[in-house]
């Protein structure tokens, strides 16, 4: 039995479908311990003193009245308050949250049990049973997504002949309006396209049909370059974007620039001027395959392990 190492997961993805069928959160556990000691106390004494006296004196018929008055007051008040506070907190956090692969692990047992996995390792196994939307799993060959490579690669050499002096020294007039310059300057524009999103397409080759898997460069970021790993054998898991069951049907590789036709035939008008230069001396590839022929998979991958 091996034990399988991911080179790729899409995180992303992981994550939205557990929390469809896990549940939609990593575990978080807040313990919290207080501790509030209040002592109070009041004192309060009041004394209060009253004298009073009054005299009256009333005489015949005229109304003469003598009061004299005297009174006297006596008032205190005293207050006493003491207060005394002991204030005790703990707050102690314990988190567990679970690593992408083991998170990843548990999601696929689970899928495993449902019965949501079609699984393709088989060598007489067919895509005939395949579908949009199915989930699989398969064995193959990593390859060289050959058209972002060849473009890559072209990118480079074009860069070190000098173009402006390649264009000083062949006069490709009769060829049509473009120069090496321009050349250059379009196949960095379509490199960029093809790049777009932070994403980036690698093939799988398995013994009865090819896939091309749309890989997150975010989820790969262990790794400088990925094809240090093209021709070793890996296993893939993912979800199906389409199935090309005919032979005489394909996956375009240049599907994201939105204008498959267009930018074909814009690198087909490249190679009159290349075949100058690869007779001349300056080598430089002259081909760009643009289609991957059915039987054949579109693939969002999960997961590729080694």
């Amino acid at each position: 039995m091996s034990l399988l190492s991911p080179i790729y997961l899409n995180q992303d993805m992981i994550q939205d479908i557990s929390s469809i069928l896990i549940n939609g959160y990593f575990e978080s556990i807040t313990i919290r311990k207080v501790n509030d000691n209040t002592y109070t106390g009041k004192y309060q004494n009041n004394n209060k003193g009253q004298h009073s006296e009054d005299y009256k004196n009333t005489k015949g018929d005229k109304d003469d009245s003598t009061t004299i008055g005297k009174s006297c007051y006596n008032y205190e008040d005293s207050l006493k308050y003491l207060e005394s506070k002991n204030y005790d907190r703990n707050d102690i956090t314990i988190k567990r949250a679970y690593s992408t692969f083991l998170y990843y692990n548990i999601l696929k047992r689970a899928m495993i049990d449902l019965n949501l996995i079609k699984n393709l390792n088989n060598n007489q196994a067919s895509i005939d049973d395949i579908f949009n939307g199915d989930y699989v799993e398969f064995n193959g060959s990593l390859k060289i997504n050959s058209l972002s490579n060849t473009i890559d690669n072209c990118i480079l050499i074009l860069t070190n002949y000098d173009p402006s002096s390649l264009d000083k020294q062949f006069n490709n007039s009769n060829l049509g309006p473009l120069t090496y310059t321009s050349i250059l300057e379009l196949l960095k524009s379509m490199q960029k396209l093809l790049i777009k999103g932070n994403t980036l397409e690698v093939l799988v080759k398995s013994n009865s049909f090819s896939s091309i898997l749309s890989l997150n460069t975010n989820y790969t970021s262990k790794f400088s370059y990925i094809y240090d790993l093209e021709a070793c054998n890996c296993t893939v898991f993912g979800k199906v974007a389409s199935v090309i069951k005919s032979s005489k049907e394909n996956i375009s590789e240049l599907r994201k620039t939105g204008l498959t036709e267009y930018y074909k035939s814009l690198l087909n008008s490249f190679k009159p001027y290349f075949k100058v230069l690869n007779d001349n001396g300056f080598s430089i590839p002259r081909e760009f395959i643009t289609e991957i022929y059915g039987p054949a998979l579109e693939i969002v991958p999960i997961s590729i392990c080694i």
